[in-house]
């Protein structure tokens, strides 16, 4: 420019940090058949506040009915309160960002609601479990095509490396 200033280098900069932080609260949904079929690119709905704790590639490897993880999902939607027993759990609400791909997420969706199911996710060996569930009817309408997130339970630590002193002497 002719004041001196560097606006033009600014700009690529910022349009750089946007294009990374969507990239950070997206989502690529999967669910293993015999392959790894993609379902649908999701992000993060609104502010998911602390820490990124989701991956960013999400593969549904089987299918769970057990009372403890349909309990964890409706804690997590909030229509059910958390009991004494109940793990800590973190959620997130994610959307269908491709247009083309909504019914590919809403039959997903509708499968997990009318088989009363929640989608189990693969996980790191040692890793706290993920779970998918289908959004309850208003925050379809109220939001979009969307399906929920859920963490139960707590990441274990991570052990101390060798010679970092975390042991007693």
């Amino acid at each position: 420019m002719l004041d001196g200033s560097d606006d033009d280098e600014e700009e690529p900069i910022a349009v750089a940090a946007a294009a990374a932080a969507a990239a950070a609260s997206r989502v690529e949904l999967f669910v293993r058949n015999k392959t790894d079929e993609y379902v649908a690119t999701l992000e993060v709905d609104g502010g998911a506040g602390g820490a990124k704790w989701w991956p960013s590639k999400v593969v549904v490897r089987d299918y769970s009915r057990e009372p403890a993880v349909l309990e964890a999902g409706a804690v997590a939607r909030g229509t059910a309160p958390a009991g004494p027993q109940t793990p800590p759990q973190r959620a997130v609400v994610l959307r269908c960002v491709e247009k083309e791909r909504e019914g590919k997420l809403r039959g997903f969706a509708d499968y997990l609601k009318q088989r009363q199911k929640a989608g189990t996710v693969q996980v790191a060996h040692g890793a706290a479990p993920l779970y998918v569930f289908p959004l309850g009817t208003q925050e379809q309408a109220s939001g979009g095509i969307g399906v929920r997130l859920v963490r139960v339970g707590q990441a274990p630590a991570p052990a101390p490396a060798p010679g970092s002193g975390g042991g007693s002497q």
